[in-house]
């Protein structure tokens, strides 16, 4: 479980959440007391909970980052940096008032943003 939560950047907490999830449990071994999740398995899984629109706001994102110092791009979007990287990385789902700022920071709508 460890490996898998270093690997997947999710706490083992979170893991073991998802095992036991009743919809759409994470898909799992027990041998003897060990819980084994390989890895191919897991990639298949997570790659369910993936969104078109993700990737192209992430897109967008690395656009707006990518055009001017990242700090500056935050402050106008007034969002923290680190908020800015990890959707830019699809790593986060943001939010519809985070979306609502990086569309006034990129002077756009919030239609055109997620189109």
């Amino acid at each position: 479980m460890k490996a898998l939560a270093k690997y997947s950047g999710l706490s083992v907490r979170k893991l073991r959440e998802h095992i036991a999830d009743p919809l759409h449990p994470l898909p799992h071994y027990r041998v003897g007391g060990k819980i084994v999740v390989q890895r191919s398995e897991f990639d298949a899984w997570i790659a369910r909970f993936r969104t078109a629109g993700r990737t192209d706001v992430a897109a967008l994102v690395d656009e707006f980052c990518g055009t001017s110092p990242l700090d500056k791009d935050a402050r106008r979007a007034r969002l923290h940096r680190i908020t800015l990287i990890t959707i830019e990385r699809a790593r986060k789902q943001p939010t519809l008032e985070t979306l609502e700022r990086i569309a006034r920071a990129l002077g756009v709508t919030l239609a055109d943003l997620v189109k």
